[in-house]
């Protein structure tokens, strides 16, 4: 959102799985799943997804 790496996402089967480096304060957390709701349609148009928020995998 402001040119900086914060996390990573993956699609995870019917999931686009966001991972923060750190925590999301309210309006980030926000900010993050609205942006979020715009990818699969630029990836997948159609193809519905769920939003979730998951913990970086080592």
């Amino acid at each position: 959102m402001d040119g900086f790496l914060a996390g990573l996402w993956r699609l995870d089967d019917d999931a686009l799985v966001i991972e923060p480096f750190g925590r999301l304060d309210r309006t980030r957390r926000a900010g993050v799943t609205a942006e979020a709701e715009r990818m699969p349609g630029a990836l997948h148009p159609g193809t519905a997804y769920d939003i979730r928020f998951g913990t970086v995998r080592g």
